[in-house]
Formats: C-alpha cells, structure tokens, sequence
C-alpha cells in the first residue's frame, strides 16, 4: 500500500498506510494476550479500540495546526492497535470454530 501511494503520489493513501503499519506494530505486541481471552472480551476490546480511534482522530485533526505536546490524539495509536488486533483476534477464532466442528 506504502509502494502504491508512493507511486501515484496519493497522499490521503501514504498517511493511511503509515498508520497501518504503526497499528499493526503494536498489534503484534497485543495479539498474544488478547488471544487468550474469551470471544466476549475480544470483542469488547475492539469495541473499546474504536472509541479510542474516534477519539483520538478527532483530537489529532483538531489540534493539527497547533504545537500541542500532550493531546488526545495519541489515542489513535492504542485505539488503532486494539481494533486491529482484536478484528485480526475475532476473524481467527471464527476459523478455530470452525475446525473443531
């Protein structure tokens, strides 16, 4: 994706795919443990994750043109990696599910 955006110079593309690429970084750190928990939990977890995400999002435009050292926007981070791990965690339980049956 990073490659792509590069080359047809779509910036809206290269911002996205370097927040992907920090998301899935620290997802890998919190995909182990969640892993563990039960369905219930994972979900919540994503759930809590896109909160985060809105949250963060909407503080990190907000405060854009601003020299903010400390905002709400670096919930995005947190927020981002736990809806992508808890999605990644949820889509390979539905597999297990399905091995077992």
């Amino acid at each position: 994706m990073f490659v792509a955006a590069t080359l047809v110079k779509w910036d809206a593309l290269l911002i996205a795919s370097i927040f992907l690429c920090v998301f899935a970084g620290f997802a890998a750190l919190i995909s182990t443990r969640l892993a563990r928990r039960s369905r219930r939990t994972i979900a919540l977890a994503t759930i809590v994750g896109v909160v985060l995400t809105v949250i963060g999002a909407v503080y990190m435009v907000k405060d854009a043109s601003e020299p903010v050292i400390f905002s709400l926007g670096g919930l995005v981070y947190p927020g981002g990696s736990l809806t992508l791990s808890g999605l990644i965690n949820l889509v390979s339980h539905r597999s297990d599910v399905r091995d077992l049956t």
